[in-house]
């Protein structure tokens, strides 16, 4: 009699257990997007489902992700003297490469090889760190450069300006149905080559002056500081199966092979 009565009191609670167990929970949310954030790659400072860019979500609003560098002898063109050369003496004066005055010679243009008054000749230093991985078209070292080693001069990819280390809290949770938006503040901080490169970016003098002689690398440091925050929103759906993380269709992982843009 006593255990009956015991079950018949503990019903309610697990009816309503039951009946919450619809809801997405933090826990439950976070448990899925931290797994998003392991499996897929982070790119252009976005973190991306495998149907694409979750919506709403950005750390911090920029299209500054890959610049490059050429390595080798490269030409200076006299139309445009200074483009580029800002970033190259930064990165010497950090230790990443070095610079050398090579006099007139010829050296590649694109697909072809030009003829030019003044040349310089570009090499990595040891900075640069250790290959960790491999292909047929690229090296990527421990730094987190990326070269691709083809006939000189070939072409460096920076490490990313922002650490990949994503930490978040959950701020709130709003369900509409089968809907679900999950909001999140996210922190981020520069990278160890974004702060070396910081001191030499040149500063702006205004929106005229930015136009001309400031390099993207430069316009990128000089507009976000050493560490931040930013909020995120990310898309949940319930299907039969429980929770998924959806972009703004609907779609899923699950309804995709992975799609990296």
């Amino acid at each position: 009699m006593r255990l009956s009565s015991t079950i018949v009191r503990g019903l309610p609670f697990l009816l309503m257990l039951q009946g919450c167990s619809s809801h997405l929970s933090r826990h439950e949310a976070g448990t899925k997007i931290d797994a998003m954030m392991r499996n897929q790659p982070v790119g252009e400072y976005k973190i991306y489902t495998i149907s694409g860019n979750v919506p709403t979500y950005g750390l911090p609003s920029s299209e500054f992700n890959d610049e490059s560098i050429d390595i080798g002898r490269i030409g200076i063109d006299p139309d445009l003297p200074e483009f580029g050369v800002s970033l190259l003496n930064a990165l010497a004066k950090v230790g990443y490469l070095t610079i050398k005055d090579a006099g007139p010679g010829d050296a590649a243009h694109h697909s072809e090889t030009k003829h030019y008054d003044s040349t310089r000749l570009i090499d990595l230093t040891s900075k640069i760190g250790r290959i960790v991985a491999k292909t047929k078209d690229n090296e990527t070292y421990d730094t987190g450069f990326v070269c691709f080693p083809v006939p000189n001069p070939h072409a460096c990819v920076l490490p990313d300006f922002i650490d990949r280390e994503l930490k978040y809290d959950i701020t709130g949770i709003t369900e509409d149905g089968i809907h679900a938006k999950v909001n999140l503040l996210m922190d981020w901080k520069l990278s160890r080559i974004a702060l070396e490169l910081k001191p030499y970016a040149r500063p702006s003098e205004g929106e005229t002056e930015r136009r001309y002689h400031l390099d993207s690398w430069e316009e990128f440091l000089n507009s976000h500081p050493v560490a931040g925050s930013t909020q995120a929103t990310i898309l949940f759906q319930r299907f039969d199966d429980g929770w998924r993380i959806v972009d703004e269709n609907g779609k899923s992982e699950k309804d995709f092979n992975p799609v990296i843009n």
